[in-house]
């Protein structure tokens, strides 16, 4: 997380000098400021204005020198918006302050708040920093504190300039790729450098060397003349060969009996050879192989091979039969090409980014490896367990088969056995559908289709039912039984029952008749095909509505609410007193209830501001509210409207603005409801003069 820059206050620097001034003085951070106010905070800031919430005890860290890290929650069902904290001390001074523009955190009634920041300070003091605890720590972290820390991305690995965030694996290795891809180019471009340049050897002239030994090689066969100061020199010298007798030389024949005889087998006490300092050769035979000790160093021109140099009496490793980079080292990891298990044809090696396991016959072999991803792959072969082989995608497919306890859609089902049947069972094993051969049988449980029970021979006897297409009864038919609310035609002389349809334009197409005691009763039919009553019918001692003996109630039935016997039409019900404007007025039906509401304009400063009636309530205002309008989201505009009076023909509201707010506001909605007529309770205020409604009352159908 990035560190909020917060500002240490003067009040907070202050409590920072001990009492002598002569260094820093520990302070404790006791509680945490809110508001949803953003500020132009200053180190001169002793006070959050508009603060809503102190959140007592605020847990800690120091995570650097200048930084630290802070945690406070808040459980209660309080809500607001924060843009601006505040550090208080325990003594009650505002330690530092930080606000922007946009939310810090916005806290809902059911929810617990958590606010946590890194915050940086201005100047390395943390360090005298201290908390009250209270609350859980979760901080950014550093050198010397865990907590929470960022990943990389592979861009900013690559640029290796954060120094807050950590390297993964992936951002490390595009890190080393470009640098070893720097290094290749290095290298290129030293190579296209030399391309130009002449293949010859590097020479000097003799003047040009000024110290040094000269290789007895290298330098070239001269005449006399070409040394500068031989001829002279050798003027001088006799050109006779010189020659003495060992006696004539003092002290020789007694330092010669001191050395061994060349070719002779000589013992020695001890043999010291020397160059000077830690250097000295040893040679042997003809002075071709040897043994050199250069500063400790012990060396020879050739392997010791028969007899091979041993250390007590263990041969002794050396370049010829020992490679120690060829072996691991113990304890450290090691990297192998491939390691070989003993047998014949079994090795693991590395294949990349991956692992693999081989074994098998040459010509044969089966590899198993382990991705990069961390999967496991066979790459040709199976995977087996202590039952059988493993399934996996290439011999088992999930998605094919039915999950035990879902819902599954099938193709095709087949219950299939070897004597031509099959049973597919249902629920359990006392349900089922068994064809046996030649028939489909369902025990248990009858068949329904389309929420209908399916008929069978046991349930239904069709030479017991009548023919619908040309149904033919003999004397009486019933319908039903018991006669409750069934369909009777009954024959005889005073009740003849008859359904008959005769079309053509014959008027005589009646569904039944009959004659009595009480009188006809007929259903028919005319030319036009409607049904008509040759009486008023009754159902259950009460008459049906028809167009003569229903009608639309008047506005003022409709107003009055008593009439029963008669309906409401859709114009009825639009037709109520209403103006649709602004300010608006309407009715609402079977209520007498009026709902009025309008906007008013312009800019208002703080005090009274009326809303004016289109009509007057006549039984008087039950409710009235208003809203200021804030079309420029103003943060500073923070305006409530109160109630002062109703009148006959406005509503006079008190815009009133709190202590945080500043300017006017630009117009308010209000809404209103009251009474179409009546008497006012309680009793109107007294109006403004006219105006609005003028006093009237309006009449609440129009």
């Amino acid at each position: 997380m990035s560190a909020l820059p917060i500002i240490i206050t003067t009040a907070g620097l202050n409590a920072l000098v001990n009492a002598q001034n002569t260094g820093a003085s520990n302070v404790v951070i006791a509680s945490l400021g809110v508001s949803p106010t953003q500020i132009a905070a200053t180190a001169a800031t002793a006070a959050i204005p508009g603060e809503v919430k102190r959140i007592a005890g605020v847990a800690g860290q120091v995570v650097a020198d200048d930084q630290i890290y802070i945690s406070a929650g808040d459980q209660t069902e309080d809500t607001y918006t924060v843009r601006t904290i505040g550090l208080y001390l325990n003594t009650g001074v505002l330690f530092g302050v930080y606000s922007q523009a946009a939310p810090l955190l916005e806290k809902a009634a059911p929810a617990m708040a958590v606010l946590e920041a890194a915050i940086k300070l201005s100047a390395p003091q943390a360090n005298v920093i201290e908390f009250t605890g209270g609350g859980w720590l979760n901080p950014q972290a550093s050198e010397t504190v865990q907590g929470v820390l960022k990943l990389a991305p592979v861009d900013e690995a690559v640029l290796g300039a954060d120094h807050s965030k950590a390297v993964t694996p992936k951002g490390l290795k595009a890190a080393t790729s470009a640098m070893m891809a720097a290094i290749q180019a290095a290298f290129d471009q030293i190579a296209q450098t030399l391309a130009g340049k002449a293949n010859t050897v590097h020479q000097h002239a003799a003047g040009d060397v000024t110290s040094g030994v000269f290789s007895e090689a290298r330098i070239p066969s001269l005449p006399q003349n070409r040394i500068t100061g031989l001829i002279d020199a050798l003027a001088s010298k006799a050109a006779a060969v010189h020659g003495h007798t060992m006696s004539e030389i003092a002290g020789l024949a007694a330092a010669l009996a001191l050395k061994a005889s060349l070719g002779a087998s000589v013992g020695f006490g001890d043999v010291r050879v020397t160059r000077g300092g830690r250097v000295g050769v040893l040679y042997f035979g003809d002075g071709d192989d040897f043994i050199l000790l250069s500063n400790g160093d012990l060396a020879t021109n050739r392997p010791f091979n028969s007899p091979a140099l041993t250390s007590a009496g263990y041969p002794v490793w050396h370049a010829g039969n020992f490679n120690p980079a060829t072996k691991a080292t113990l304890g450290a990891a090691v990297r192998f090409d491939r390691v070989s298990f003993g047998l014949a044809n079994a090795l693991a090696y590395a294949d990349g980014d991956r692992l693999i396991f081989r074994a098998g016959a040459a010509g044969a072999e089966r590899y198993f490896g382990c991705n990069a991803d961390g999967s496991f792959e066979v790459y040709n072969g199976i995977i087996k367990s202590t039952n059988g082989p493993v399934w996996d995608p290439g011999n088992f497919t999930p998605a094919t088969k039915a999950t035990l306890g879902d819902t599954v859609t099938f193709a095709d089902i087949r219950a299939f056995r070897a004597n031509g049947t099959g049973v597919v069972y249902l629920g359990d094993l006392s349900h089922y559908v068994f064809f046996d051969g030649a028939n489909y049988n369902m025990p248990g449980a009858p068949l329904i289709v389309n929420g209908g029970v399916v008929w069978t021979s046991a349930t239904f006897n069709p030479n017991l039912k009548a023919n619908m297409a040309a149904p033919s009864f003999t004397g009486t038919a019933y319908f039903g039984t018991e006669k409750r609310g069934q369909i009777w035609l009954m024959g005889g002389d005073d009740r003849p029952g008859v359904i008959e349809f005769r079309v053509d334009g014959v008027r005589y197409g009646f569904i039944g008749y009959g004659d009595g005691p009480n009188g006809n009763m007929y259903f028919g039919t005319d030319d036009n095909r409607t049904w008509i009553f040759t009486k008023r019918p009754s159902f259950n001692g009460a008459t049906p509505w028809d167009a003569a003996n229903l009608a639309f109630a008047s506005g003022g039935e409709v107003v009055a609410g008593a009439e029963h016997a008669k309906m409401i039409s859709p114009a009825g019900l639009f037709a109520f007193a209403k103006s649709l404007g602004n300010p608006a007025y309407a009715v609402i039906p079977g209520t007498g209830l009026m709902v009025q509401c309008g906007v008013m304009t312009g800019n208002f400063a703080e005090g009274q501001a009326h809303a004016a009636l289109p009509v007057a309530f006549g039984g008087g205002c039950i409710a009235a509210v208003a809203v200021p309008q804030n079309p420029g989201s103003n943060l500073a505009s923070n305006y409530f409207m109160q109630v002062v009076s109703k009148n006959l023909d406005r509503i006079v509201f008190y815009a009133n603005r709190s202590d945080s707010s500043s300017g006017n506001i630009n117009g308010f909605e209000w809404i209103a409801i009251g009474r179409v007529s009546g008497n006012p309770d309680p009793v109107y205020s007294s109006g403004g003069g006219g105006g609005g409604g003028g006093g009237g009352q309006v009449d609440p159908y129009a």
